[in-house]
């Protein structure tokens, strides 16, 4: 039953209405130029048109949910239609006034999939905030909001993504929310599977997360608000739209950026989405991508090893040799390291090294572990 809400929640509807993955730390670990093709999950859309900024030559972005390719869509028509002020409101605040009007501007650049996803919601999306508080994402984004609003903890949480001495904060964090009865009740909700559901999380990376870490997903989600809390990043826009429900000025991801706009302009047409199955879509590509961005997708099959090594073997057809693979998990990077090898065998090299430093970089905390390989050059 709880895989069966899971399937029809992932199939159905929008899950995710940002990225939880930092592009920031994905560009380092890529070092991309005007050589790379990219094949990436599709997810919000928001790390594809961060990539941009790099010059590949190429992104192909596929995902089965169509819901995810059309806010991708939605952002990439912006981008061409609108100037930087209109874009804006649309996409950073969330919704725009003359959206009714202006749509058939934005709809000539969609898929009809994505044109009538869209044109069923126009209302809705007339509303500053509505993208913020789309999807499954959004919808539990709203719940913790609200909650932390009634609780009094909402003022408390603002104050330590805008501290700057992570001593200071570490001290808030351990005496005025660590003891909190919200954040508590947060935590006990996140050990509910079918809460987790809600932010795109299977029961077996749940298990994954638990085996490894030796942890409930609750406390692990603690512990990750506290490495945030902590941590010196007055731009993490991911919690203070999450927490605020809009974007600030201060806190915005790149592809939002006024400096940036002509630029995602004059290259948004390398990105290519499709609605589909990532392996298949490797497979009728081979070796044609220098770098593949799977996010958290292999921790999906972490309790299926035939499943694994099967799908593992159609996406290393498309990746050319001495091409870059990226991943996250939410196990540890030993953890993982333990399902993976058996299936990588020697045809790739890991940068533990490298993986693990950006991996404390990482503004979101939200992952155990990240990953890059390297496909060997074989002679």
């Amino acid at each position: 039953m709880s895989q069966k809400l899971f399937n029809r929640i992932h199939q159905n509807h929008l899950i995710y209405n940002i990225c939880w993955e930092d592009p920031r730390v994905d560009r380092k670990a890529m070092r991309l130029d005007q050589d790379s093709r990219i094949l990436m999950i599709t997810s919000a859309g928001c790390n594809a048109l961060d990539y941009l900024l790099d010059n590949p030559e190429e992104i192909h972005c596929v995902d089965l949910n169509p819901a995810q390719n059309a806010l991708l869509e939605l952002k990439i028509a912006a981008i061409k239609c609108f100037e930087y002020k209109d874009y804006y409101q649309l996409i950073g605040l969330g919704g725009h006034r003359d959206i009714e009007r202006r749509f058939g501007e934005l709809e000539a650049h969609m898929s009809g999939e994505s044109a009538a996803f869209w044109r069923s919601r126009l209302k809705r999306l007339a509303v500053p905030g509505y993208i913020q508080r789309m999807g499954t994402c959004g919808l539990y984004g709203r719940l913790c909001r609200g909650y932390f609003r009634v609780t009094g903890l909402h003022k408390t949480l603002n104050r330590l993504l805008a501290e700057g001495d992570s001593q200071k904060a570490a001290e808030i964090f351990d005496q005025k929310v660590m003891r909190h009865p919200a954040l508590r009740l947060v935590k006990a909700a996140m050990d509910m599977s079918r809460l987790s559901y809600l932010l795109g999380v299977p029961r077996t990376q749940v298990n994954l997360l638990e085996g490894t870490h030796r942890m409930t997903l609750g406390n692990f989600i603690r512990d990750a608000i506290r490495s945030v809390a902590v941590a010196e990043h007055p731009d993490n826009y991911f919690y203070h739209v999450y927490l605020n429900g809009a974007y600030t000025p201060e806190a915005l991801p790149d592809y939002l950026k006024p400096d940036n706009f002509d630029t995602l302009r004059a290259r948004v047409d390398r990105i290519q989405a499709t609605t589909g199955d990532l392996a298949e879509y490797a497979c009728n590509n081979p070796h044609h991508f220098s770098h593949l961005v799977l996010l958290d997708h292999m921790d999906w099959l972490s309790e299926k090893p035939e499943q694994l090594h099967d799908h593992f073997t159609e996406l290393n057809a498309s990746l050319q040799a001495g091409g870059r693979l990226l991943w996250r998990s939410a196990a540890t990077y030993e953890g993982f390291l333990a399902l993976i090898k058996p299936v990588m065998r020697d045809s790739y090299t890991l940068d533990q090294e490298l993986a693990e430093s950006l991996h404390q970089e990482c503004r979101v905390k939200t992952y155990g572990s990240m990953f890059i390989a390297d496909k060997q050059v074989f002679a």
